[in-house]
C-alpha cells in the first residue's frame, strides 16, 4: 500500500535460472551462459502507467502512481534458450493517505489471589494487540513497587522466571513469600507499550498440625430436677458377712461357770 504520488520500484531481482543455478554466467568455464532478460508492463489499474526500465538485463523498473486504486504490473523473464518465457505479477494499492503507525496495547492476565511458595504461575500477555495488525515482540520484567528496576541481587532471588520471558506467555516460580510486581513490555518494531503493574502475593505453605484430643470421658448430661438419684453401692468387703458369728464364742466365755 502506497500513497498517491508515490514512485514505486518494481523488482524481479530474485528471479533465477534453474539450469545455471550456482554458476557465474561471466565465467569462461560456464558453457551455457544463459542471460536473463526482463520486461515489465502495465496490466490493469485506474490509469495506464508504463514502467520505466533502463536496460532489459536490469530486473528493476519504476512507476509513479498518481491515482487511487489497485494497479497490476507483470514481468516477463526470458533466458533466450527455453521456448517459453516465465511471467509473474504484482498488485499495488494506492490510497490517498496512509494512517500513521499506532502504538500497541499491552494486556497482562495472571493470578489474582495469593499463591504458595514453590508454585509455578503463568503470566499471559496474549491479549495484547496492535491496532495496525503488526506482529509484536514481548519482554517480561520484574520491578519494584513503583515499577522501577530491581537491584541486581534480587532479580533471580525473589521471583524466578522459568520460561517464555520473551514470549506472550511466560511461567514463573515463587521462591519466597512477599508481594512481587511484574510488567510486560511489547513493541511493534517502531512503538512500544508497557502494561500496568501486575502484583502477585506469595504466602508460606499452610502449617498442618495434629489436633489435640482429650482422653477424658465426656461429662454426663445433668439430670432433670425431680428424677430419683440412685446412690452407688459401697464396695463389698471380703468376709464382712461372717463378722457377727465370730463374736459368739467371746460372748459365751464368761457364762461357762454359771452354767455348771
Amino acid at each position: 500500500m502506497v500513497e498517491v504520488g508515490s514512485t514505486v520500484v518494481l523488482d524481479a531481482g530474485r528471479t533465477f535460472d534453474g539450469f545455471n543455478l550456482g554458476f557465474d554466467p561471466s565465467s569462461r568455464h560456464v558453457f551455457e551462459k544463459d542471460t536473463l532478460a526482463f520486461a515489465w508492463e502495465w496490466i490493469s489499474g485506474p490509469q495506464r502507467v508504463e514502467p520505466a526500465q533502463d536496460d532489459p538485463s536490469n530486473p528493476q523498473a519504476t512507476v509513479t502512481l498518481n491515482m487511487t486504486g489497485e494497479y497490476v504490473f507483470r514481468v516477463t523473464v526470458d533466458d533466450n534458450v527455453n521456448s517459453l518465457p516465465t511471467t509473474d505479477s504484482v498488485a499495488i494499492t494506492v490510497v490517498q493517505d496512509i494512517p500513521g503507525n499506532q502504538a500497541p496495547i499491552a494486556v497482562v492476565d495472571g493470578p489474582t489471589g495469593p499463591v504458595t511458595v514453590g508454585d509455578v504461575i503463568t503470566l499471559d500477555g496474549s491479549g495484547s494487540r496492535d491496532p495496525d495488525g503488526d506482529p509484536l515482540e514481548y519482554h517480561w520484567r520484574q520491578t519494584d513497587e513503583v515499577g522501577g528496576p530491581l537491584p541486581l541481587e534480587d532479580l533471580n532471588r525473589v521471583f524466578q522466571p522459568i520460561s517464555g520471558r520473551e514470549r506472550a506467555v511466560s511461567t514463573w516460580q515463587a521462591v519466597r513469600p512477599g508481594t512481587f510486581q511484574v510488567r510486560l513490555l511489547i513493541s511493534d518494531g517502531l512503538l512500544t507499550d508497557v502494561s500496568d503493574l501486575h502484583s502477585i502475593d506469595v504466602v508460606e505453605p499452610a502449617t498442618v498440625g495434629a489436633t489435640a484430643v482429650s482422653e477424658a470421658e465426656p461429662a454426663e448430661e445433668a439430670e432433670e430436677v425431680g428424677d430419683p438419684v440412685e446412690l452407688p453401692a459401697p464396695p463389698a468387703l471380703c468376709g464382712a458377712g461372717m463378722f457377727p458369728l465370730a463374736l459368739v464364742p467371746l460372748l459365751m466365755w464368761p457364762m461357762r461357770g454359771r452354767i455348771r
